[in-house]
């Protein structure tokens, strides 16, 4: 069991074994990682690179980045479909979330959410994406088959980060 940091300030991300508490080598990644995302199989993370517009895959069994991943806007916010085949990807500084096919590494067609569209989670079966959207003190829904946008839901003041129970609870 491996917990990957990101090291916002040295441009890396640390492993930490949790069986023996101790950090692995550090993975040169993007500038200013920011977020950690892992795929729901378990061989790949995801960082998002604040000081670009990139998001660097990471390969759990070695440790090695794989070709990053172009977006647009400051890669902030990650969310990823159960699949693991669409990570959903947030610039704090922009208005939209953009969905980037993981095994392509494509971008698709930014959404538009509102602004200062900051972090997002997938409900656990992908279909419906909820982005923050700071400066609008709002959460968006967007429907991930038709990348359209629901109603916004009020929040409290400049809602940051978001996250959804894996399952539904009962």
């Amino acid at each position: 069991r491996t917990l990957y940091v990101a090291n916002i300030h040295d441009n890396t991300v640390s492993p930490v074994d949790l069986t023996t508490g101790r950090a692995g080598a550090a993975i040169p990644v993007g500038p200013s990682p920011f977020n950690v995302v892992a795929a729901p199989d378990g061989k790949t993370v995801y960082v998002s690179n604040s000081g670009g517009s990139t998001v660097t895959p990471i390969d759990t069994a070695t440790n090695d980045t794989d070709p990053t991943l172009l977006v647009t806007g400051q890669a902030y916010g990650l969310g990823l479909s159960p699949d693991g085949r669409t990570l959903w990807v947030s610039p704090s500084n922009g208005d939209t979330i953009t969905p980037v096919n993981t095994v392509t590494g494509a971008p698709g067609t930014p959404v538009k959410v509102g602004r200062s569209a900051f972090d997002v989670s997938l409900d656990w079966n992908g279909t419906t994406a909820y982005v923050t959207t700071a400066d609008a003190n709002t959460l968006v829904p967007v429907d991930t088959a038709t990348n359209t946008t629901g109603s916004p839901l009020t929040t409290g003041a400049y809602p940051l980060a978001v996250a959804l129970t894996p399952v539904p609870v009962k």
